[in-house]
């Protein structure tokens, strides 16, 4: 049995135990913790799906992180080769563009998903070093409490994992897709490409705006962005 092939069980036997996606018990925490730090308050659907409001960003943390998040992974292990996801874990380092982020929904998807790996990993005893996974990201949102919740969410996450996983740096950029590519591309680490694009919440309302052919256009700059050599963005 390839090791490849051993990790994907693995993770899926702690990912979807028995078939049930879940969050992992670090990202509950957090969320939850976020969650109770909110004030509360009736919202509109609107608001819920896209929150600019402490009350709002409440409501879709309740409503929707969970959902995103395994969607997230599932489509990560659907889509990624394991051989290239064991690869990237094994570097101990990841830049991720968060492109819509909300409170870093996707973002935090990928980062406990690698965390998984480099566990699995160590407790195989593979040659990985025992350092923290570092990592770089950038947020983008035109919503300042989703940029907010998103890097809070972010550093409790690593807190809670005690010393596995730290944050180089953390950009959030306010400005709009696709017009936030100049600020995106800037972000990424040392000049390097980053390893995973998402975007997450702005198909939708771009199509409010834009041509299917623009929209084209700016997702194929973003994955030009991409590290396409070590994994799918």
């Amino acid at each position: 049995m390839s090791t490849a092939y051993s990790l994907s069980n693995d993770l899926l036997n702690e990912l979807a135990p028995h078939g049930i996606w879940r969050m992992s018990r670090a990202v509950e925490g957090v969320v939850r913790d976020s969650i109770g730090n909110l004030p509360r308050g009736s919202v509109s659907n609107d608001e819920r799906r896209y929150p600019t409001t402490g009350e709002g960003m409440r409501a879709f943390l309740n409503a929707f992180f969970a959902r995103h998040f395994v969607q997230v992974q599932h489509t990560l292990l659907a889509s990624v080769a394991p051989p290239d996801l064991l690869s990237l874990a094994a570097t101990g380092q990841i830049s991720i563009a968060d492109v819509g982020s909300g409170p870093s929904v996707a973002a935090i998807a990928v980062i406990d998903l690698v965390a998984h790996i480099r566990r699995i990993l160590l407790e195989r005893s593979h040659s990985v070093e025992k350092r923290p996974l570092a990592v770089s990201i950038v947020l983008n949102d035109p919503s300042r409490i989703c940029l907010d919740t998103g890097e809070q969410i972010v550093i409790g996450y690593c807190r809670a994992l005690s010393g596995q996983v730290k944050v180089l740096r953390i950009t959030k950029v306010s400005e709009a897709f696709p017009w936030a590519l100049s600020r995106i591309r800037q972000g990424a680490s040392g000049g390097c490409r980053y390893d995973f694009s998402c975007l997450s919440y702005v198909l939708y309302p771009l199509l409010e705006q834009f041509s299917l052919g623009a929209i084209a256009e700016a997702a194929r700059a973003l994955a030009a962005l991409c590290n396409l050599e070590r994994g799918e963005p």
